[in-house]
């Protein structure tokens, strides 16, 4: 079992969890740093992409119907953590989520933005980085038939 997060050195704000993004949207299910469960030098949220999609779904139907009948990992998603050692909230998101340049990979600004704003981060240290387990498995046409 994981151990709670509790009187660590972290800070005042920020959140941590999972999250999607779907047609220039992100839905951001949070938890704050004291429900955190720790996991080594990290603290994780201990909600799961897998248990939380049918509630996302059921919440987002009407606006969105064709997320009904796709699974959690064929839509782009991601996970917010917080590494102890470093201070720094770690982002990990699928690759679709960045841009290329020529200095390599970054991520796309207005995810960035929507990430720092839902989970709190604006005034904090952050790193992005894309996971083999954050892939996107399946690319889907849009509720408006594209």
């Amino acid at each position: 079992m994981f151990e709670r997060a509790t009187e660590l050195n972290t800070p005042a704000a920020g959140t941590l969890g999972i999250f999607w993004f779907y047609k220039d949207q992100l839905l951001a299910c949070t938890v704050p740093l004291t429900q955190a469960e720790r996991r080594g030098q990290r603290l994780d949220s201990p909600l799961g992409h897998v248990s939380v999609w049918p509630r996302l779904v059921a919440q987002h139907r009407k606006r969105w119907p064709l997320l009904s009948i796709l699974e959690y990992d064929e839509v782009p998603r991601g996970r917010v953590i917080f590494d102890l050692l470093k201070q720094t909230f770690v982002i990990y998101m699928d690759e679709s989520l960045f841009v290329r340049s020529a200095a390599g990979l970054r991520p796309d600004p207005i995810v960035a933005e929507a990430l720092r704003t839902s989970f709190g981060l604006q005034e904090q240290q952050i790193c992005f980085a894309t996971d083999p387990h954050y892939r996107l498995m399946l690319s889907v046409a849009d509720d408006d038939g594209r």
